[in-house]
C-alpha cells in the first residue's frame, strides 16, 4: 500500500514478506549523454536514477534485515551500494547492476546470520 509521493514510505507484501521502503532522496536523472537504463530480458527499460537513496527493511527477529540502497552516477557509471549492519558501517558494491549488489549483499549477510546463530547457540549451550 501507497499514497506516494504524499508520503515518503511504500509497504509492500509479497510471498508473506512485508516490504517497507522509505525513500530518503528520490534523486534525478542525469542528462540523456550520461543516462543509463536498465537492462531487461522483456525489453522493458528504465531510466537509471543518480543520488537515489532508499531505505528497505523486511523480515522479523533475527531475520530482520534493514538496509540502505543507493545509486550515485561516478565517472558516468552508475554505482548501486548496499549499506547494512550497525549505523550502516557495512557495504557491498555493483558497477553491474542492482541485482549483483543484492546478490553480494546476501552472501555476506547469509554469512553473519550463520555467526549469529553460532554464537547464539554456543551462548545457550554455554549456560545450560
Amino acid at each position: 500500500m501507497s499514497t506516494y509521493p504524499a508520503s515518503n514510505i511504500i509497504i509492500i507484501n509479497q510471498n508473506h514478506t512485508r516490504f517497507t521502503y522509505t525513500i530518503i532522496k528520490e534523486g534525478y536523472y542525469p542528462q540523456n549523454d550520461i543516462l543509463c537504463y536498465t537492462s531487461s530480458r522483456s525489453n522493458t527499460q528504465f531510466k537509471i536514477p543518480d543520488n537515489y537513496l532508499i531505505q528497505t527493511c523486511w523480515g522479523r527477529g533475527i531475520s530482520k534485515h534493514i538496509v540502505q540502497c543507493e545509486i550515485n552516477y561516478i565517472e558516468r557509471v552508475p554505482v548501486f551500494k548496499i549499506s547494512f549492519g550497525e549505523n550502516f558501517q557495512a557495504c557491498v558494491e555493483s558497477t553491474q547492476s542492482v541485482t549483483n549488489a543484492a546478490n553480494a549483499y546476501l552472501q555476506v549477510s547469509c554469512i553473519g546470520n550463520i555467526l549469529i546463530l553460532l554464537i547464539y547457540f554456543q551462548l545457550t549451550f554455554n549456560f545450560k
